[in-house]
């Protein structure tokens, strides 16, 4: 990260919205009890969502972010399953002048089941940024 980079730390009010349509078949309207139900799930994920910024300020340009929930307890359920963390982190880079590219993405999920506990890991490293090159010829028959 640049030596300008600052973080800034935020709960998002409306990052989660819009509707489970999957439990509506198509052409049908969602009951009221599954909107309100809808309503309800999305505000209590509103209210667990924690995003950390790390912007470079000269550059105008996000470097890094960290998606944190913190707390899951809303979920249903939680005798059968409970995820007492998840975070995701996406970083991106410079590869070419002007152009941000991601460098990273991050996921870790921890969760209780009956059986146990279980942390889920998933890491995906980009690399390799090549600039494309293209040639054309036009030309009159």
């Amino acid at each position: 990260m640049a030596a300008t980079c600052c973080a800034s730390k935020y709960y998002p009010a409306r990052m989660f919205g819009g509707s489970d349509r999957r439990r509506t078949p198509p052409g049908k309207e969602q009951s009221a009890d599954d909107k309100a139900r809808d309503a309800e799930f999305q505000r209590m994920m509103n209210k667990v969502a924690l995003i950390t910024l790390w912007i470079d300020p000269k550059a105008h340009q996000i470097l890094k972010y960290t998606f944190d929930n913190v707390g899951f307890d809303f979920l249903p359920l939680p005798w059968l399953i409970h995820v007492s963390d998840f975070k995701a982190t996406m970083a991106v880079g410079q590869p070419f002048p002007d152009i941000w590219l991601p460098t990273s993405l991050s996921m870790n999920i921890a969760m209780a089941a009956a059986v146990g506990q279980f942390d889920l890991r998933y890491d995906l490293e980009y690399h390799d940024y090549r600039v494309p090159g293209v040639t054309s010829k036009i030309g009159v028959k």
